[in-house]
């Protein structure tokens, strides 16, 4: 998964999946938009919630 992240333009969580390791979707993306704030205890300048 870093990998694909590594390589996209932004990643956008749209549902809450337990499995998901949010931490490091937010780490290697450039850009996450979170739609289902999932991310509510991360911090982090490329992390925007909606």
């Amino acid at each position: 998964m870093a990998d694909a992240l590594a390589g996209a333009d932004a990643a956008v969580i749209v549902t809450a999946h337990p499995e998901l390791d949010v931490e490091q979707v937010v780490a290697t993306a450039p850009l996450v938009v979170d739609l289902r704030g999932v991310t509510r205890k991360i911090a982090a300048p490329n992390l925007t919630r909606l």
